[in-house]
Protein backbone atom coordinates (compact mmCIF):
# COMPACT_ATOMS: atom_id res chain seq x y z
CA UNK A 1 0.00 0.00 0.00
CA UNK A 2 1.43 3.39 -0.98
CA UNK A 3 1.69 6.25 1.52
CA UNK A 4 -1.14 8.10 -0.20
CA UNK A 5 -3.42 5.10 0.49
CA UNK A 6 -2.68 4.89 4.23
CA UNK A 7 -5.10 6.56 6.65
CA UNK A 8 -3.50 9.31 8.75
CA UNK A 9 -1.94 8.13 11.98
CA UNK A 10 -3.24 9.62 15.21
CA UNK A 11 0.23 9.71 16.79
CA UNK A 12 0.49 12.77 19.02
CA UNK A 13 -1.89 14.81 16.83
CA UNK A 14 -4.74 16.50 18.70
CA UNK A 15 -7.94 14.49 18.31
CA UNK A 16 -9.87 17.19 16.40
CA UNK A 17 -7.02 17.73 13.91
CA UNK A 18 -6.61 13.97 13.40
CA UNK A 19 -10.38 13.59 12.84
CA UNK A 20 -10.31 16.33 10.19
CA UNK A 21 -7.39 14.67 8.41
CA UNK A 22 -9.12 11.27 8.58
CA UNK A 23 -12.30 12.78 7.12
CA UNK A 24 -10.32 14.34 4.25
CA UNK A 25 -8.64 10.98 3.62
CA UNK A 26 -11.96 9.12 3.43
CA UNK A 27 -13.48 11.69 1.07
CA UNK A 28 -10.50 11.43 -1.27
CA UNK A 29 -10.14 7.64 -1.28
CA UNK A 30 -13.51 6.03 -0.64
CA UNK A 31 -14.43 5.86 -4.36
CA UNK A 32 -10.99 4.87 -5.64
CA UNK A 33 -9.48 1.45 -6.28
CA UNK A 34 -6.17 0.67 -4.62
CA UNK A 35 -3.36 0.01 -7.07
CA UNK A 36 -2.00 -3.50 -7.58
CA UNK A 37 1.54 -3.85 -6.20
CA UNK A 38 4.09 -6.64 -6.20
CA UNK A 39 3.17 -7.36 -2.57
CA UNK A 40 -0.49 -8.11 -3.39
CA UNK A 41 -1.46 -11.78 -3.58
CA UNK A 42 -4.12 -13.39 -5.79
CA UNK A 43 -4.43 -16.29 -3.35
CA UNK A 44 -7.94 -15.26 -2.30
CA UNK A 45 -10.59 -14.89 -5.01
CA UNK A 46 -12.51 -11.66 -5.35
CA UNK A 47 -9.86 -9.02 -4.54
CA UNK A 48 -10.47 -6.05 -6.83
CA UNK A 49 -7.55 -3.70 -7.60
CA UNK A 50 -6.31 -1.41 -10.35
CA UNK A 51 -3.29 -2.42 -12.44
CA UNK A 52 -1.06 0.47 -13.47
CA UNK A 53 -1.04 -0.87 -17.06
CA UNK A 54 -4.51 0.65 -17.37
CA UNK A 55 -7.11 -1.95 -16.30
CA UNK A 56 -8.87 -3.07 -13.13
CA UNK A 57 -8.05 -6.63 -12.16
CA UNK A 58 -9.70 -9.23 -9.94
CA UNK A 59 -8.08 -12.23 -8.27
CA UNK A 60 -9.42 -15.56 -9.52
CA UNK A 61 -7.92 -19.03 -9.38
CA UNK A 62 -4.59 -17.81 -8.04
CA UNK A 63 -3.98 -15.16 -10.70
CA UNK A 64 -4.92 -11.57 -11.49
CA UNK A 65 -7.50 -11.48 -14.29
CA UNK A 66 -8.11 -8.32 -16.29
CA UNK A 67 -11.58 -6.78 -16.15
CA UNK A 68 -12.52 -5.72 -19.66
CA UNK A 69 -13.35 -2.09 -20.32
CA UNK A 70 -14.74 -0.44 -23.46
CA UNK A 71 -11.39 -0.72 -25.26
CA UNK A 72 -11.09 -3.31 -27.99
CA UNK A 73 -14.17 -2.63 -30.09
CA UNK A 74 -14.39 -1.36 -33.63
CA UNK A 75 -15.58 -1.91 -37.16
CA UNK A 76 -14.35 -1.75 -40.75
CA UNK A 77 -16.46 -1.51 -43.85
CA UNK A 78 -16.44 -1.41 -47.61
CA UNK A 79 -19.20 0.70 -49.07
CA UNK A 80 -18.59 0.16 -52.80
CA UNK A 81 -18.63 -3.08 -54.77
CA UNK A 82 -15.53 -5.26 -55.12
CA UNK A 83 -15.27 -7.69 -58.02
CA UNK A 84 -13.26 -10.89 -57.94
CA UNK A 85 -10.26 -10.87 -60.27
CA UNK A 86 -10.13 -14.65 -60.80
CA UNK A 87 -12.07 -17.80 -59.91
CA UNK A 88 -11.12 -20.15 -57.06
CA UNK A 89 -8.37 -17.75 -56.00
CA UNK A 90 -7.97 -16.30 -52.51
CA UNK A 91 -8.53 -12.55 -52.41
CA UNK A 92 -8.86 -10.07 -49.54
CA UNK A 93 -11.59 -7.52 -48.96
CA UNK A 94 -10.12 -4.03 -49.36
CA UNK A 95 -11.78 -1.94 -46.66
CA UNK A 96 -12.61 1.72 -47.23
CA UNK A 97 -13.47 3.03 -43.78
CA UNK A 98 -13.19 2.32 -40.08
CA UNK A 99 -14.51 3.22 -36.64
CA UNK A 100 -12.22 2.00 -33.83
CA UNK A 101 -12.33 2.79 -30.12
CA UNK A 102 -9.11 1.22 -28.89
CA UNK A 103 -6.42 -1.44 -29.39
CA UNK A 104 -7.37 -1.98 -33.05
CA UNK A 105 -5.91 -0.25 -36.08
CA UNK A 106 -6.66 -0.22 -39.80
CA UNK A 107 -3.36 -0.47 -41.68
CA UNK A 108 -3.07 2.62 -43.94
CA UNK A 109 -0.40 0.91 -46.06
CA UNK A 110 -2.51 -2.21 -46.59
CA UNK A 111 -6.26 -1.56 -46.20
CA UNK A 112 -6.98 -5.31 -46.15
CA UNK A 113 -5.39 -5.59 -42.67
CA UNK A 114 -6.81 -4.95 -39.21
CA UNK A 115 -4.00 -4.85 -36.62
CA UNK A 116 -4.27 -5.55 -32.89
CA UNK A 117 -2.29 -3.43 -30.42
CA UNK A 118 -3.44 -5.61 -27.52
CA UNK A 119 -3.91 -9.37 -27.59
CA UNK A 120 -6.86 -11.40 -26.36
CA UNK A 121 -9.90 -13.29 -27.56
CA UNK A 122 -12.01 -11.33 -30.04
CA UNK A 123 -15.46 -11.97 -31.50
CA UNK A 124 -15.97 -11.19 -35.19
CA UNK A 125 -19.45 -10.29 -36.42
CA UNK A 126 -20.70 -8.76 -39.63
CA UNK A 127 -22.10 -9.46 -43.06
CA UNK A 128 -21.20 -9.44 -46.74
CA UNK A 129 -23.67 -8.64 -49.53
CA UNK A 130 -23.40 -10.53 -52.82
CA UNK A 131 -24.97 -10.15 -56.24
CA UNK A 132 -24.84 -12.15 -59.46
CA UNK A 133 -24.80 -10.92 -63.05
CA UNK A 134 -26.14 -14.15 -64.57
CA UNK A 135 -28.48 -17.04 -63.72
CA UNK A 136 -25.86 -19.80 -63.48
CA UNK A 137 -25.26 -21.45 -60.12
CA UNK A 138 -22.16 -19.89 -58.56
CA UNK A 139 -20.69 -19.98 -55.07
CA UNK A 140 -19.00 -17.41 -52.84
CA UNK A 141 -16.79 -18.52 -49.92
CA UNK A 142 -15.57 -16.40 -46.98
CA UNK A 143 -12.92 -17.12 -44.34
CA UNK A 144 -10.64 -15.17 -42.02
CA UNK A 145 -6.89 -15.37 -41.55
CA UNK A 146 -4.46 -14.23 -38.87
CA UNK A 147 -1.02 -13.11 -40.08
CA UNK A 148 -1.78 -14.73 -43.43
CA UNK A 149 -2.69 -18.12 -41.87
CA UNK A 150 -6.26 -19.34 -42.49
CA UNK A 151 -8.33 -19.97 -39.35
CA UNK A 152 -9.33 -23.35 -40.77
CA UNK A 153 -12.96 -23.10 -41.89
CA UNK A 154 -15.08 -21.17 -44.36
CA UNK A 155 -18.70 -20.10 -44.90
CA UNK A 156 -20.32 -20.44 -48.34
CA UNK A 157 -23.28 -19.01 -50.21
CA UNK A 158 -24.61 -19.93 -53.67
CA UNK A 159 -26.70 -17.78 -56.05
CA UNK A 160 -28.46 -18.81 -59.28
CA UNK A 161 -30.38 -15.65 -60.16
CA UNK A 162 -29.42 -12.88 -62.54
CA UNK A 163 -29.41 -9.64 -60.53
CA UNK A 164 -30.22 -11.51 -57.35
CA UNK A 165 -28.83 -10.65 -53.91
CA UNK A 166 -27.65 -12.78 -51.02
CA UNK A 167 -26.14 -12.01 -47.63
CA UNK A 168 -23.52 -14.10 -45.90
CA UNK A 169 -23.20 -13.70 -42.14
CA UNK A 170 -19.81 -13.43 -40.44
CA UNK A 171 -19.38 -14.90 -36.95
CA UNK A 172 -16.09 -16.18 -35.55
CA UNK A 173 -13.97 -16.26 -32.40
CA UNK A 174 -10.23 -15.60 -32.80
CA UNK A 175 -7.28 -15.46 -30.41
CA UNK A 176 -4.55 -12.95 -31.22
CA UNK A 177 -1.42 -11.47 -29.67
CA UNK A 178 -0.09 -7.94 -29.87
CA UNK A 179 0.84 -6.88 -33.45
CA UNK A 180 -1.15 -9.71 -35.10
CA UNK A 181 -3.34 -8.72 -38.04
CA UNK A 182 -6.65 -10.00 -39.38
CA UNK A 183 -7.75 -10.25 -43.02
CA UNK A 184 -11.14 -11.21 -44.45
CA UNK A 185 -10.67 -13.46 -47.48
CA UNK A 186 -13.03 -14.63 -50.20
CA UNK A 187 -13.12 -16.78 -53.31
CA UNK A 188 -15.70 -17.29 -56.07
CA UNK A 189 -16.51 -19.98 -58.62
CA UNK A 190 -17.40 -17.29 -61.19
CA UNK A 191 -16.34 -13.67 -61.67
CA UNK A 192 -20.01 -12.88 -62.31
CA UNK A 193 -20.42 -13.05 -58.53
CA UNK A 194 -19.53 -9.75 -56.83
CA UNK A 195 -19.35 -8.18 -53.38
CA UNK A 196 -22.10 -5.60 -53.84
CA UNK A 197 -22.44 -2.09 -52.49
CA UNK A 198 -25.77 -0.72 -53.70
CA UNK A 199 -26.90 2.90 -53.81
CA UNK A 200 -30.08 4.03 -52.09
CA UNK A 201 -33.32 3.30 -53.95
CA UNK A 202 -36.39 5.31 -53.02
CA UNK A 203 -36.74 5.12 -49.25
CA UNK A 204 -34.32 2.13 -49.02
CA UNK A 205 -30.92 3.24 -47.63
CA UNK A 206 -27.69 2.33 -49.39
CA UNK A 207 -26.13 -1.02 -48.53
CA UNK A 208 -22.46 -1.79 -47.90
CA UNK A 209 -20.57 -4.57 -49.64
CA UNK A 210 -18.98 -5.58 -46.33
CA UNK A 211 -19.23 -4.63 -42.65
CA UNK A 212 -17.10 -6.32 -40.01
CA UNK A 213 -17.30 -5.73 -36.23
CA UNK A 214 -14.70 -6.78 -33.68
CA UNK A 215 -15.18 -7.01 -29.89
CA UNK A 216 -12.60 -8.18 -27.35
CA UNK A 217 -14.30 -10.62 -24.99
CA UNK A 218 -11.37 -11.96 -22.97
CA UNK A 219 -7.85 -10.91 -22.07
Amino acid sequence: MSLSERPPSAGHTPFQRWAERLNDFLVKTKSKLAFLTTDDSAGDDGVFLYDRTGYPVVSKGGEWRQVLLADGFGSVYRQTSQAATAILTEQQIVFEGTDFTGHLAWDPLDPTKISFTEGGVYKIDGHLQLTSSNANLQTFAYWASINGQDIGHSERQSIAQNGGFATIAISDIITVTTSDYLQINFSVTSTNLTLDGSAAVGDIPASFAAEVYLTRIQQ
